[in-house]
């Protein structure tokens, strides 16, 4: 018999997490994440958020302690919207497909090679 893992997904966490802008301003590289819950958070490279200032995609698997507030990295996916729909970004349906998600990892590391941008 397989155990059950100690962590949650963000589908399952579902009000025991609260993702929200780093400050006012907003960071378009980063977003805040609170896990609220007694179990560790795990978050998905490529998994996308919808909400707040912007609809985003995160850049790489994190696993948030439990309970504990964390800054994440995540790309923005829509054109030309800065303005908040919702307070807070909430899990969607859609995640990357792997092809994808290894295209944006080998720009993120050149990004981080050659410094990221101010966002």
């Amino acid at each position: 018999m397989q155990a059950e893992p100690e962590w949650l997904t963000l589908a399952e966490a579902a009000d025991r997490v609260r993702i929200a802008e780093v400050d006012d301003e907003g960071s378009m590289l980063e977003l805040r994440v609170a896990n609220l819950g007694d179990l560790p958070l795990l978050l998905l490279d490529g998994e996308q958020l919808v909400g707040a200032k912007q609809n985003r995609i995160l850049n790489m698997t994190v696993l948030a302690a439990a309970p504990s507030e964390v800054t994440i990295p995540v790309s923005c996916v829509e054109r030309g919207r800065w303005g908040y729909r919702a307070r807070h970004s909430a899990p969607s349906d859609f995640s990357l497909y792997a092809g994808f998600r290894a295209k944006k990892g080998a720009w993120m590391s050149r990004l981080l090679r050659e410094g990221l941008p101010n966002g």
